[in-house]
């Protein structure tokens, strides 16, 4: 009876043994076949690197450093500046542009509102276009509300421009950023001491001037609300009963 009952465990055992390593054959082969199946290709890596670089970032090669966003607004407060105020104007830009035209993001100087070029100025022309005054009069709100600097600062492709007005992309680019300044200064009554306009040219692309789609993200201008950005600071959590239930509620400090 104990040499019948020995037999029938010893079975039990190579059975598992069998089904285990059917098991890791089949898991081996399928990431042999995972492996074969991946291909590297060289050029759709440079355009994935170069498609998950936002107007913020560094796009590489020969691009000059740009500095990065440091995440959500809502979880970053600029210093002197009201959040509410920020959260505001982002939300206006998520409904009204959402192909990306116009961007606003927190990076280590401060709140940059990136407008493209094409949006705001028909090609060639420092003139502003119509249709980019309701995001300065929202974003002139906004500088209103505080009293940290500004910098606007205009960019080019790298394609030459030559005309009376304009001998280079130089002129071109501080001519747009001035332009804008103008309509803050002018048209909104802002204070001109806070002001600085600066042109850069074609000299801080954030991609190679390579292809159409990427000399059009170059061409931009940038208005900087400058400050010292920091997260937001939270408390310690507080405990609340509901019904035998107890939930954890956090307050946000600005």
């Amino acid at each position: 009876m104990a040499r019948k009952k020995q037999i029938e465990e010893e079975k039990k055992v190579n059975t598992f043994i069998v089904s285990y390593s059917s098991l890791v054959t089949i898991l081996l082969a399928f990431f042999i076949c995972m492996t074969t199946m991946a291909t590297i290709i060289e050029e759709k890596v440079k355009r994935g690197f170069l498609s998950i670089r936002t107007s913020f970032g560094v796009a590489g090669g020969q691009v000059s450093p740009v500095e990065g966003t440091f995440g959500p607004l809502e979880e970053i407060v600029l210093e002197g500046v009201d959040h509410q105020a920020i959260i505001l104007l982002e939300q206006f830009i998520k409904r009204h542009f959402l192909n990306g035209e116009v961007r606003l993001g927190m990076t280590k100087r401060g709140l940059v509102l990136a407008l493209n070029a094409d949006l705001v100025f028909s090609p060639g022309s420092a003139r502003l276009n119509p249709r980019i005054y309701p995001v300065l009069d929202r974003a002139a709100m906004l500088i209103a509300s505080c009293k940290n600097q500004v910098v606007i600062e205009g960019h080019t492709d790298a394609v030459p421009i030559k005309s009376s007005r304009f001998p280079s992309n130089w002129e071109l680019s501080i001519a747009r950023a001035v332009s804008v300044l103008r309509y803050f200064v002018d048209e909104k009554g802002l204070a001109k001491k806070r002001f600085v306009a600066v042109g850069y040219g074609s000299t801080r692309p954030l991609f190679p001037n390579d292809t159409p789609a990427h000399r059009a993200k170059n061409r931009r201008v940038w208005i900087v609300l400058k400050g010292t950005p920091r997260p937001v600071k939270r408390t310690a959590a507080k405990e609340v009963s509901i019904r035998g239930f107890v939930f954890k509620i956090r307050e946000f400090l600005r």
